[in-house]
């Protein structure tokens, strides 16, 4: 009798989908060893998805069977299937693996893999001394941005330079605390003192953060800054 793992070893497709029609005593650990098999390059084309279908799910092997085939195809039906692109459950996002093909990078960008999740392409860049744009941080700061508190701590645990005088609009040559201050942020601008940022550098326009604080009515602010 051909077994569910004989059927895909011999490319047999017609024959996986009469097993898994017909055959209602498999194991989990059969399913799930099948759609292993299945995304290696020993399964036959088409048997992925009746597999998760049937129960079978995504395991470890599965995942890394995808990742080292960068099998596009694999994980469009993980995704069909409820899997998380963004998920973190194999110890590190599937986007990072995808390094070594643009057309696969991209494709994982497009169905929503978010390029800024710790372990993915952006932190692998800094670990081959790739450099993060000081102005970076400003944007974290910047309500309208994305990322905020873990973004900025990302950045400030990569070091980037807390003190940095801003070039983009609204920061009017201030530091990251005269921006805080001015956007009366209490939590960001209680990270940013705990980074060590200094609160007597000047604006500009001759300004200190507690100056802007004060400006802006926010009290809680002026408080934090040591005049």
């Amino acid at each position: 009798m051909t077994t569910l793992e004989d059927a895909l070893y011999d490319l047999n497709l017609n024959r996986v989908l009469e097993i898994l029609e017909f055959n209602h005593d498999l194991s989990k650990i059969e399913l799930d060893e099948a759609l292993a098999i299945a995304i290696s390059s020993e399964g036959p084309d088409g048997a992925i998805m009746p597999l998760l279908s049937h129960g079978a799910l995504l395991t470890h092997w599965s995942f890394c069977g995808a990742a080292a085939r960068r099998d596009v195809v694999a994980f469009k039906a993980f995704l069909d299937h409820g899997w998380d692109i963004n998920s973190l459950d194999f110890g590190q996002p599937a986007l990072r693996l995808a390094i070594g093909s643009e057309e696969v990078v991209q494709w994982f960008l497009d169905h929503g893999a978010d390029p800024n999740l710790r372990g993915t392409v952006l932190e692998l860049l800094i670990s081959y001394g790739a450099q993060l744009d000081p102005q970076a941080l400003f944007h974290a700061i910047d309500p309208r941005g994305k990322g905020g508190i873990p973004a900025m701590k990302y950045l400030i645990d990569r070091g980037v330079d807390v003190n940095t005088v801003g070039t983009m609009a609204g920061t009017q040559g201030g530091t990251p605390l005269h921006y805080a201050a001015k956007l009366k942020s209490k939590e960001k601008l209680t990270l940013l003192l705990e980074a060590g940022a200094d609160k007597n550098i000047k604006s500009s326009s001759g300004r200190t953060p507690v100056d802007v604080a004060k400006d802006k009515g926010f009290m809680e602010g002026f408080e934090l800054l040591p005049r």
